[in-house]
């Protein structure tokens, strides 16, 4: 689960707070669903504007696609920035 920084300050645990809601949704409450529906579900869930990313998580995402880069033989290209 993606976190990102609470907009109204520091959580409990920390300063960061999950993306999306706590329901785990089952297969079976899933197939249920439309399948717009399910698109549905699936695009509000999905993160587009990494500054709603916590810095650290960015950064480490950011260094394992370097390091994936450097092992497929890919590193003179770049990822900084986006």
């Amino acid at each position: 689960m993606a976190l990102r920084r609470s907009p109204a300050g520091p959580t409990p645990a920390g300063s960061l707070e999950p993306v999306a809601d706590d329901h785990l949704w089952t297969a079976e409450e899933l197939e249920k669903l439309t399948p717009h529906d399910r698109q549905r579900l699936l695009d509000e869930r999905v993160v587009t504007d990494l500054s709603s990313l916590a810095p650290d998580l960015v950064e480490r995402i950011r260094q394992r696609g370097r390091n994936l880069m450097e092992q497929r033989g890919t590193a003179s290209r770049t990822i900084e920035g986006g």
